[in-house]
């Protein structure tokens, strides 16, 4: 089963770019920062690249700004390509669901999200 959880904080705004063609796609790139689980782990922390699809970017693109704390369902993909003369391997996150989990919030605890916004939302 390919099925990965973190809880993290986004190191800069994601990046989107939307597919060329009739069937355009969004897809968003965003890296998060995971502390690492250790004693004494002196702010040492791991950097995931994450990648969102389709309405899961364009949420992203929304709603998601640098240092907010997220936590994501995702599935690990990995791959590699050829860069001058030698192979580069490379792993990315496929998020498959969102959760909000910062501190970002309004006077009575809660984050205020804009009404309307049920639909679009890529999380339970």
């Amino acid at each position: 089963m390919n099925n990965c959880s973190f809880i993290g904080r986004l190191t800069k705004d994601p990046g989107i770019r939307v597919t060329a063609g009739e069937n355009a796609v969004h897809i968003a790139r965003f890296t998060i920062a995971v502390d690492r689980p250790r004693k004494g782990n002196d702010g040492q922390a791991d950097y995931l690249p994450c990648k969102a699809i389709g309405a899961k970017a364009e949420f992203s693109e929304k709603y998601l700004r640098k240092g907010q704390q997220i936590g994501i369902r995702a599935r690990a993909v990995t791959g590699s390509y050829e860069k001058d003369g030698s192979r580069v391997y490379y792993t990315e996150f496929i998020v498959e669901e969102f959760t909000f989990c910062g501190s970002r919030a309004t006077e009575d605890g809660f984050m205020n999200i804009p009404e309307g916004t049920e639909d679009e939302l890529p999380f339970n």
